[in-house]
């Protein structure tokens, strides 16, 4: 076989077109990736999220070794509670926040099993609950940190929308709360509009 100019130069836009396929398809996110990765809707603190099954307001963050609550008095000896408090507002069905976790700069998530149990719910449809999550981490951790909040209790994502509010946390911060010994009150969950 002979081989001319256009055989040649079909040949070469062939595997050219072969390794650009390759190479985009290497690059682009796999079908499982996509359907089961939350939309994420990003936030910060003061400013409303509006997620599918309510809205959600971080309204301040607060740290120290020492929490106390009605029930229970907790000392961080290697690390510092990180206490959020929120105002969650559910829209299609009472709905708490028991799924929740924070996760830190360099990726790491807290948030299953805690010292202390901090607890938002009930949360009736359309009546504010405002309340304080506590979440207990190494300090270094606590910089950059941002509060994740699925819209189902469950706490499946894929395909839905999960909240990511940035907390705000500095290492100046951290360092006050390190040294804090003074405790933060939990009071409990508490419905209502007040701030």
């Amino acid at each position: 076989m002979k081989w001319d100019r256009t055989a040649a130069l079909t040949s070469v836009i062939v595997l050219g077109a072969l390794g650009v396929g390759t190479a985009v398809s290497t690059h682009l996110p796999k079908a499982d990736d996509v359907t089961h990765a939350p939309f994420i809707v990003q936030g910060a603190v003061g400013k409303p999220v509006k997620l599918r099954t309510g809205e959600l307001v971080v309204l301040g963050v607060d740290g120290s070794t020492v929490v106390t609550s009605p029930l229970d008095r907790a000392i961080s000896k290697n690390g510092v509670f990180v206490v959020i408090r929120v105002r969650w507002t559910p829209s299609l069905k009472p709905q708490g926040l028991d799924v929740v976790e924070v996760m830190s700069a360099s990726g790491r998530l807290y948030g299953d099993e805690q010292a202390v149990q901090s607890r938002c719910n009930p949360a009736q449809t359309g009546i504010p609950l405002t309340c304080q999550l506590v979440f207990e981490m190494p300090p270094s951790e606590v910089p950059g940190a941002t509060l994740l909040v699925p819209s189902e209790l469950s706490g499946v994502t894929g395909g839905d929308l999960e909240a990511h509010i940035a907390l705000g946390a500095t290492d100046e911060s951290v360092k006050a709360w390190t040294a804090r010994t003074d405790p933060i009150d939990l009071p409990g969950p508490k419905a209502g509009t007040t701030p």
